[in-house]
């Protein structure tokens, strides 16, 4: 054939692929409505609707990669589909490819470091926490080890010529923007497809293990909420068979405090005025038992103080109190101490869980929208020829949604947040229908 007669061939081939995408063009131009006006919200109301914190911060950067991808990656992959025969520049198909491996190992390194903030948080609640400028920090290294990732891309990328076959029994040359099929880089693609591959795995098992040593203890404070919830119920509760001997007479304690408020006042008094002798004497017994002048003394000062003792045991026996009831008394409010700090321990990880429940979604659906695109992304770069030739329409439709699966990544996450966090559907609904609450301040941000 002759140039002329082949670019009217490509150009009609051309016109009849874009026909064919249609459903594509759908697909990705109600992702790019949808994910950028969803992820404008998020940083919206992660930026100026709650306090700041690190894991907001993640948040927004999140969103910031997903308009990224909304407003180039997308917008070019749509000429991409357009020109499938004859895709038009060398330098717009390098953009194209580094921006998608940017964005993607961007937001996986974020994802990480969200699930290490969130472990940190619930697991090592006393140890040292991730700051705010820290996770700023951490959001600038994710970028400068995403470019140093992907760079190679941009040599690995490129229009190139591809002999697509023709019912002629011929062959004609078309221009897609696609993997270099050079046989001195292969080596290096292969290694650079692999690595992806490595890294995406071991990003995989990362979050897995910190998610189920989260969840793990979030299942044991929430246990232990209930127990202490029901402690505090009623006194039903008493009979249970969970409920231990010191639990009851905690809860004992507190209802005859309530119905016999002085008695209970002057027994405490008199109570702790026998455990402080009680104290002093035994003390005072231990400390020095080297010389004998010294040892002497000692014992006749304990006797002394074994009478002090014993004279304050029969006034308190005479009021009905005994040295169990002492040391019960002083166990069971230890315990009481103990169970209410455990207590607004596992309440306080509730605001936690919820948070980690969107970021464990978030890490799900990033996992599952970015699996086809990692497998036909290695198909492409594996197969010496055109993957695409021999496919049916219908085929070449889920091919090309398939190595674009990344995309819905990017949409998906506002409505993670929508589902999942009342405030921020609250936020959407006064952004929509202009029903904006405001304080007296001018200001309205939420914990979240």
């Amino acid at each position: 054939m002759n140039n002329s007669s082949d670019t009217e061939l490509l150009q009609r081939m051309n016109d009849e692929m874009s026909i064919v995408l249609i459903p594509v063009f759908i697909y990705m131009g109600v992702l790019i409505l949808t994910g950028f006006v969803g992820n404008a919200l998020v940083c919206y109301f992660y930026s100026f609707k709650t306090n700041s914190s690190p894991t907001n911060c993640f948040i927004v950067i999140l969103a910031v990669f997903d308009v990224m991808n909304c407003t180039i990656s997308m917008p070019m992959e749509i000429v991409d589909i357009r020109f499938y025969y004859l895709f038009p520049d060398d330098t717009a198909c390098k953009v194209l490819r580094m921006m998608t491996f940017f964005c993607t190992i961007s937001s996986a390194i974020i994802l990480i470091a969200i699930a290490t903030e969130r472990y940190r948080k619930i697991c090592l609640p006393f140890e040292k926490q991730i700051t705010v400028l820290q996770a700023k920090f951490i959001c600038v290294i994710s970028m400068l080890i995403a470019i140093v990732i992907s760079w190679p891309s941009i040599v690995f990328h490129s229009v190139v010529p591809v002999d697509v076959p023709i019912p002629e029994n011929e062959a004609i040359q078309t221009y897609d923007c696609a993997t270099v099929k050079v046989e001195s880089l292969r080596i290096y693609l292969l290694a650079f497809s692999a690595i992806q591959f490595l890294l995406f795995v071991i990003s995989c098992i990362a979050l897995i293990v910190l998610y189920v040593l989260i969840y793990k203890r979030l299942i044991r404070l929430k246990n232990t909420r209930k127990r202490l919830t029901s402690l505090n119920d009623n006194s039903a509760s008493l009979s249970t068979p969970s409920t231990t001997v010191m639990e009851r007479d905690v809860l004992e304690m507190e209802q005859n405090a309530q119905k016999q408020a002085t008695n209970v006042q002057v027994k405490d008094d008199k109570i702790k005025r026998k455990a402080s002798i009680l104290n002093a004497a035994y003390t005072q017994a231990d400390q020095d038992k080297s010389g004998y002048n010294e040892e002497k003394k000692m014992v006749g000062g304990s006797e002394d103080k074994a009478s002090i003792v014993s004279s304050e045991e029969k006034n308190l026996d005479a009021v009905g109190i005994s040295d169990e009831t002492v040391e019960k008394r002083l166990c069971s409010t230890k315990t009481l101490n103990s169970i209410r700090i455990v207590s607004n321990l596992a309440r306080g990880k509730s605001k936690d869980s919820k948070f980690t429940t969107i970021a464990l979604m978030i890490t799900v659906v990033f996992i599952v929208s970015f699996l086809p695109y990692l497998c036909l992304s290695m198909w492409q770069s594996f197969s010496k020829g055109y993957v695409e030739h021999g496919m049916s329409d219908l085929q070449i439709v889920l091919f090309s949604i398939g190595v674009r699966s990344y995309f819905l990544n990017s949409v998906l996450n506002p409505f993670i947040y929508g589902f999942l966090n009342l405030k921020f559907r609250e936020c959407i609904a006064s952004v929509f229908f202009g029903c904006f609450r405001i304080n007296p301040k001018g200001k309205r941000r939420h914990d979240v």
